[in-house]
């Protein structure tokens, strides 16, 4: 259970490395062997996209490096052959989304943890020829970017990032990397879904004092409340009510709570 919760660096600088299962991390830790690792399998636990006309798959692709360690790289499978799109021994990339088009792909980005640097996550977008650099979709958006969905012109995408407690959904403006809180609630959002005519998003919201429920709600208008559709189950009616609670600490930290009322 200590092994689990060390970082990437913390692990190869230790010697302390996972042993693989049959399919995913297995729980047991061995200490690490001083030579190079065998080649890892290269897509256990990866995350990958097709493109509309199921020509492409971009996906995520594990590569070995010494002492048991791996880093995840991005390729482009198509016409029978694979070409690496990115790779860089410093970072990592994850949860590829490629435009309706098939000519982008929308990737998170995130440097590696070290034993005194925390990682760090951002969207970039690239052409899928790997004709042009990765570019940073928000520069200076402090959110670690999770869903994320394009919007049927290519335009934006819509993304979820956890953000004062809560997880709203965010558009984000290609050209101009202007950031739109969308959802204007302290609900958790997932699923996401846009509409083929781009007007709307669909999603299953969660919350401290709601159950899992599906909501609908405009893809442009900032902090807005969702409308709540027909789910399998009735709205749960709760005793007592929860009141937001926020401070700030002496050195100026944001400080956030709930408090359950009867």
């Amino acid at each position: 259970a200590f092994a689990a919760g060390l970082s990437h660096a913390t692990r190869q600088a230790s010697g302390v490395e996972p042993t693989y299962g049959t399919s995913t991390r297995s729980s047991t830790w061995r200490s690490a062997p001083s030579s190079p690792a065998p080649p890892c399998r290269a897509m256990s636990t990866a995350s990958y996209d097709v493109s509309a006309d199921g020509r492409v798959v971009v996906t995520t692709w594990r590569v070995a490096e010494a002492a048991g360690s791996w880093r995840s790289t991005l390729v482009v499978l198509a016409g029978g052959e694979q070409r690496t799109l990115l790779d860089d021994p410093d970072l990592e990339y994850g949860a590829p989304r490629i435009s309706p088009d098939g000519r982008l792909v929308a990737v998170t980005r995130s440097t590696r943890s070290t034993p005194t640097e925390p990682p760090d996550s951002h969207l970039v977008v690239l052409p899928v020829d790997g004709s042009a650099a990765p570019r940073e979709v928000a520069p200076g958006w402090d959110r670690w970017p999770l869903e994320r969905r394009w919007t049927p012109d290519g335009s934006a995408l819509l993304v979820t990032a956890d953000e004062g407690g809560s997880c709203p959904v965010f558009r984000l403006d290609l050209s101009t990397g202007e950031v739109v809180r969308l959802t204007g609630d302290a609900g958790a959002y997932g699923a996401l879904q846009v509409s083929p005519d781009g007007l709307r998003c669909y999603a299953i919201r969660s919350a401290l004092d709601a159950a899992p429920a599906p909501v609908r709600f405009d893809a442009r208008t900032p902090d807005q409340q969702p409308e709540l559709l027909l789910g399998p189950v009735d709205e749960l009616a709760l005793p007592g009510t929860l009141e937001e609670v926020t401070a700030t600490a002496a050195d100026g930290t944001h400080l956030h709570s709930w408090l359950a009322l009867p």
